[in-house]
């Protein structure tokens, strides 16, 4: 009698793979994702160029824009989440029918990618309150060295909780999604999913946002010819806008990637 041998799972998580994935999922369906994508980049685009000149440069006025344009982000975001998942699953969609579906996870999305940014805040609070301190440290202006051990003891302690916090609840998107679970529900799944394997999500991260800087190189390149600032800021504008039409897609692909992996794993 023939011993079949049970299958063993693949508990390896390998960012380069999970990068390659998400890279061939772009190749094969970029015409779609790019379409659909578009959709949302256009209205911010025009926003964009309206902030250039046109609008006035007052509070409120900056808040609106503020708000509308995290709201268009937000649903193109959840659109590229509905779109990669069924991509995955080799089922066909529309786009007006991922960007009408998108709207059932939308307000959860928002919801915690608010949450999310809180903790984002805090390590930009921490950095911009510790740095001019430093600074004065430097120029002599500030002598009071256990002034400046509490606050670095301090700052450290609230970078790594927020990092701590962030890290594990990356995947909340997608977990909102996939899985239609409110924000609360979200954030604990992406925690349950990422506890185990931080250092392949952070590679796996770090990857992807190696593959944007190696991408905005160009644009760096070329303010150093360009001395017109508003010429400059036209040309920033249009090559973040085409960056962004194709690196949305790659980074929205590589998080479903990374949390189909995560969870293949973990159950």
């Amino acid at each position: 009698m023939e011993n079949i041998a049970p299958s063993v799972k693949d508990t390896n998580i390998n960012p380069v793979k999970i990068v390659q994935a998400a890279l061939g999922i772009l190749k094969d369906n970029w015409k779609y994702l790019c379409g659909l994508y578009t959709f949302f980049l256009a209205p911010l685009f025009v926003i964009s160029l309206l902030q250039l000149g046109a609008l006035p440069n007052i509070a409120v006025v900056q808040v609106l824009v503020f708000v509308i344009t995290t709201c268009i982000g937000a649903w193109g975001m959840v659109s590229l989440f509905v779109a990669i998942d069924k991509i995955t699953a080799n089922f066909s969609a529309t786009i007006k029918e991922n960007i009408t579906e998108a709207g059932r996870y939308f307000v959860p999305y928002l919801t915690g990618m608010i949450i999310v940014a809180l903790f984002a805040f805090m390590i930009l609070f921490v950095v911009r309150s510790v740095v001019p301190l430093h600074v004065l440290a430097l120029t002599g202006e500030l002598n009071n060295k256990w002034l400046l051990l509490s606050v670095d003891v301090i700052g450290t302690a609230i970078v790594f909780v927020a990092l701590y916090c962030l890290i594990r609840c990356s995947l909340y998107g997608v977990c909102c999604v996939v899985e239609n679970s409110g924000p609360i529900q979200a954030l604990k799944r992406s925690r349950e999913l990422v506890k185990s394997h931080v250092n392949p999500v952070v590679g796996t991260f770090f990857l992807s946002m190696l593959v944007v800087i190696i991408l905005a190189i160009p644009l760096v390149a070329i303010s150093f010819f360009l001395k017109n600032e508003n010429i400059l800021a036209v040309v920033g504008l249009v090559y973040q806008s085409l960056m962004g039409l194709v690196m949305t897609p790659f980074l929205g692909a590589t998080l479903v990637v990374l949390y189909q992996k995560l969870r293949e794993v973990t159950e």
